[in-house]
């Protein structure tokens, strides 16, 4: 028994994740050599002491709340940090899991953490550089906006306002992007978001019709952000919005999942009247981003579809991926199209790009 609870030892001990065993009170009963060295404590003081009171203050909210799940039987998780003496600050993913007695009860608990110092501080890095990037090219918006009121004989004029909105309107997008901006968004607020770039088109032929008060799950709400945002982008360019008299309808409805008990969220994006469409040769980054599963997840269809007619796209998934709130079965089955109304101009912030 000695030599084998010698081997379990040196097997913790042999591993660069911090492992530490606590009690359902968060007493640390034992830690490996990773763990004492990352908290500075000594591998022979019998430990004993609160495991929270080794780690900075202002994560032990998240850690007692990890501790009471993992006590109640549910495994948790929660970010931490640790500074030994003349070391820099480490940054550790937490994860805890109840060890349970015969009866089902929480006996203890296994804490592993492991160090994402380098994955933390390169998360950090990315976000500098896209703030950055944004800047830029606001800049660059600002820019454009300056030598097309110097270059036109009134900036007052009505094309040179829409114009202008139209810019407003992308800078306002890409800050949504950069920032991630999403929370809390109905897919109505959505949809306006990522088609005002087309400006004064919005009154007479963008067409809306769904429910305005679904509201969206905010990583749900950022890529079907990008996918509407590159479908008016195109629309603008090639399809219906294109000429005079071309019209694009978006809704979205909430089916039964035809039986399986899964509600499902439908969004389409259907264009008509405008020039005829043909597949194209070459896929660009924007066909891949319309065309692939925006969620990555199982049991979501795309269609994105080049008919003669115009471009149709839609895009189904389980309402729990995409909703914030639970839809009860009996809403499911009797919410489908509230409302048609176009979508009115809308002036992101003022007529000058924000910087």
């Amino acid at each position: 028994m000695e030599r084998r609870l010698t081997a379990q030892s040196s097997m913790l001990d042999a591993t660069r994740d911090c492992i530490k065993l606590i009690s359902t009170d968060g007493t640390l009963m034992h830690m490996n050599k990773a763990g004492c060295a990352a908290l500075s404590v000594n591998e022979a003081s019998g430990f004993g002491m609160k495991w929270l009171s080794l780690l900075p203050e202002d994560i032990h909210e998240a850690g007692e709340e990890a501790l009471r799940i993992a006590a109640s039987g549910q495994s948790s998780r929660f970010p931490g940090m640790s500074a030994a003496p003349g070391e820099n600050v480490r940054h550790w993913d937490n994860m805890l899991t109840p060890l349970l007695n015969r009866r089902g009860e929480t006996e203890t608990i296994l804490c592993v953490s492991r160090d994402v110092t380098s994955q933390w501080e390169n998360e950090r890095r990315i976000e500098l550089l896209l703030q950055e990037l944004n800047h830029r090219s606001k800049n660059m918006l600002s820019v454009v906006q300056a030598l097309i009121r110097r270059s036109v004989p009134d900036p007052q004029a009505d094309f040179v306002v829409a114009l202008e909105q139209r810019l407003v309107s992308i800078a306002r997008s890409q800050d949504m992007l950069v920032n991630g901006e999403w929370v809390g968004m109905t897919v109505c607020e959505l949809v306006r978001s990522q088609t005002t770039i087309v400006g004064d088109v919005h009154e007479k032929r963008i067409i809306v019709r769904g429910d305005p008060g679904l509201r969206l799950r905010a990583n749900a709400a950022g890529m079907l952000g990008l996918a509407l945002h590159e479908l008016a982008t195109n629309a603008l360019k090639y399809g219906a919005l294109s000429n005079d008299r071309g019209v694009v309808t978006i809704s979205w409805t909430l089916m039964d999942g035809a039986g399986t008990g899964c509600p499902q969220f439908c969004l389409r994006w259907v264009e008509s009247g405008g020039p005829e469409v043909s597949s194209p040769r070459h896929r660009g980054f924007g066909t891949a981003i319309i065309g692939r599963n925006p969620l990555s997840r199982h049991g979501v269809n795309v269609t994105h579809a080049f008919e003669r007619s115009g471009v149709r796209w839609e895009v189904s998934a389980p309402v729990a991926d995409i909703l914030a709130i639970t839809v009860p079965q009996a809403s499911v089955e009797t919410t489908g199209i509230r409302a048609e109304q176009p979508l009115a101009d809308s002036v992101l912030g003022s007529s000058s790009v924000l910087l």
